[in-house]
């Protein structure tokens, strides 16, 4: 016998599939921009490493003479502390740098096979996490009901009833042109009045 989770999750994943499809065609779009984009994002990249450099060229002409070496030890201290932001942001865009040509080299296909993938594994995983919250709210699967749900990809916004129980749904788009993250849903549901 399946338990009261797995019913409720079958119910909340066949209610949120029209969606589900809307949400997937208009990431592919995103993620199509966002291969083609990659180019211009190493130029940025590279830019900024090369003011970078010139920070610290500037920086290190108080300490060092022409010949290279060390003129005073105290103004080196004094500018170490002012380096050392500069190199970690040079080797985050270098890592960026790095992580772009690789996904260039994965070739646009593939690039965006492979983000698409991520990105429904998360959508998937956060209807599982919304079907966990309306069970601890005490919905039942068999007498679910889902008014309409927005086909705005940018919101999921439905109100779901289930005997006295309801509740509203929403959605909050995470991670949308972020670097580091894909995007992807967070759920919040509160109870309706």
């Amino acid at each position: 016998m399946e338990s009261n989770l797995v019913k409720l999750h079958i119910a909340v994943k066949e209610q949120t599939e029209k969606f589900k499809l809307h949400f997937m065609e208009i990431a592919k779009s995103n993620v199509i921009d966002d291969y083609r984009s990659l180019p211009k994002k190493i130029d940025s990249a590279n830019k900024k490493i090369d003011e970078i450099s010139l920070k610290e060229a500037y920086i290190r002409k108080t300490y060092v003479d022409d010949m290279g070496r060390i003129i005073s030890m105290q103004l080196f201290n004094e500018s170490v502390p002012l380096l050392r932001p500069l190199w970690k942001e040079r080797d985050k865009l270098r890592t960026a740098i790095n992580r772009y040509e690789r996904q260039i080299a994965l070739g646009e296909e593939r690039y965006v096979t492979n983000e698409l993938q991520k990105i429904e594994m998360t959508f998937d995983s956060k209807v599982f996490g919304l079907a966990d919250k309306l069970n601890k709210k005490s919905f039942l699967p068999d007498d679910l009901k889902f008014s309409d749900i927005s086909l705005d990809p940018k919101l999921f916004d439905v109100y779901i009833t289930s005997g006295n129980n309801k509740v509203h749904a929403r959605s909050v788009l995470a991670a949308v042109g972020s670097e580091h993250m894909i995007a992807h849903f967070r759920f919040i549901i509160t109870n309706a009045r």
